[in-house]
């Protein structure tokens, strides 16, 4: 019931906002903080140097869901925060219902209020939504685009400019080799990257953290854990499941792998990397033009009805159009079929940086998305590659 009053009482109907983090806390509220134990502070605190992922007078938003993950992340930031001076940055926390019966985090909102921490909740009733406006997407995609869709837009909306997820090294090294595996593609998820709009900056302090030492700081700690029990959601990927099984054997025989995991893994951390390797596959594609020839021949057979468009067309008749929009605008002095081996550092950053501007055109720029549609976030939405299922209660099928 009182949950329920204070999501009445909220800014708006969508959004309920309790408790001042600037408010002083009470002895009683004090204890409720749990103390991070030193294996995890160290790889915390070596994360937010590495990538400084926050400086004075940074307002940062914490995703929160209820799991075990984000509720330790919560009380690491509060440790963290009263180490620095009063006012060194603001926390706060945000949660998006997605109206759904099998998950409720309404709980939290009492929870969150006791340790003094602002919080935003977001009631975005998102599987209504799914109903009405999902089209050639998974239930499990779509969910996750309208939830980070939601948190950029509380970011915006109460002047945030870091949102801080709580994933951390296994989802990291598991998003790795299932990129590579399955999509050929090295990449994993960031640990520091400014959305397209350039307004809101996405933050991961946990990516040098292993899965096991939050789950285990949550409940020793005996933080409010919420599961999700999303019926989809127990139809996740399999690949997924498939290489967790395959890592926890590979642990057994080699202890050290995920340190191992995490020292190769660090350089792709940061955004800059990725787009380094996809210039040097493109310039190794238009030398031998072979990529360029085999992408032609499938457009074709799609436009002719002789096989199903799938993302990765969608995805190539965009990058088709622009490159024939925007070939003559390039900057003066910048060749599209440059020789990476030979360019100079000025060609390179330049090439880098018209790739980027490429990249937001691609995406709509600012353009207001409609519900549903792709987020200004090509992170999140090469993430979200293995979620590209048709997903329901009755199962999962991967899209053709």
């Amino acid at each position: 019931a009182e949950a329920e009053a204070e999501l009445e009482s909220g800014v708006s109907t969508a959004v309920a906002t309790v408790a001042s983090s600037d408010a002083p806390k009470s002895k009683r509220q004090s204890k409720k903080l749990a103390k991070p134990p030193a294996k995890i502070l160290k790889p915390l605190n070596q994360a937010l140097n590495d990538f400084d992922m926050i400086k004075e007078g940074d307002r940062v938003l914490l995703g929160l869901s209820g799991g075990k993950d984000s509720l330790a992340m919560l009380h690491l930031l509060l440790y963290v925060k009263s180490r620095f001076p009063p006012g060194y940055f603001t926390l706060a926390c945000a949660t998006v219902d997605p109206g759904t019966e099998a998950f409720n985090p309404r709980p939290l909102i009492p929870y969150v209020r006791s340790l003094g921490v602002e919080y935003h909740y977001l009631d975005e009733k998102i599987m209504a939504m799914a109903e009405r406006h999902m089209t050639g997407d998974s239930i499990c995609a779509f969910c996750a685009r309208m939830k980070r869709g939601a948190l950029y837009s509380c970011c915006r909306a109460h002047g945030y400019n870091k949102l801080v997820l709580a994933q951390h090294l296994d989802d990291c090294v598991e998003s790795f080799l299932m990129s590579t595996m399955y999509n050929g593609a090295v990449r994993t998820m960031k640990a520091k990257y400014v959305i397209d709009e350039g307004d809101v900056e996405v933050i991961r302090p946990a990516v040098y953290l292993r899965e096991k030492s939050l789950r285990d700081f949550s409940y020793d700690a005996g933080l409010p854990v919420i599961n999700e029990n999303c019926p989809a959601c127990f139809e996740a990927p399999k690949e997924r499941n498939h290489i967790k099984k395959l890592l926890a054997r590979e642990e057994s025989v080699f202890p050290s792998l995920y340190s191992s995991m995490r020292n190769a893994l660090t350089p792709l951390f940061d955004p800059a990397a990725v787009d380094v390797l996809t210039m040097i596959r493109e310039n190794i594609d238009r030398r031998n033009g072979w990529n360029a020839r085999r992408v032609a021949q499938r457009l074709e057979a799609v436009r002719q009805g002789k096989c199903e468009k799938g993302r990765k067309d969608i995805a190539a008749e965009e990058h088709e159009k622009t490159w024939g929009e925007n070939e003559g605008d390039l900057p003066e002095g910048v060749d599209v079929g440059v020789d990476l081996s030979r360019a100079s550092e000025a060609q390179l950053l330049e090439e880098l940086n018209r790739r980027r501007r490429e990249r937001v055109r691609k995406t709509g720029g600012k353009e207001g998305a409609t519900v549903g549609s792709r987020l200004n976030d090509v992170e999140l939405d090469a993430d979200l590659t293995e979620k590209q299922m048709f997903c329901t209660a009755d199962g999962c099928a991967r899209e053709p």
